[in-house]
């Protein structure tokens, strides 16, 4: 038990340190992935598309 709330916490922790860079992929776009699911023309996996003000490729 013990193992997996460790393991949930250091999931917690590594997603909030992921969420502070401020790279998002948007709502609009994962709808329009998820709409294609099962279609002819399913689309991959949407990348992301909101950044940071000032973010630079590579940061």
């Amino acid at each position: 038990m013990q193992n997996a709330k460790t393991a949930m916490q250091g999931a917690i922790e590594a997603a909030l340190a992921e969420a502070d860079k401020g790279i998002f992929v948007s709502q609009e776009a994962v709808d329009r992935w998820m709409e294609s699911w099962g279609t002819e023309n399913e689309l991959p996996m949407p990348e992301p598309d909101i950044f940071p003000e000032g973010y630079k490729s590579g940061d």
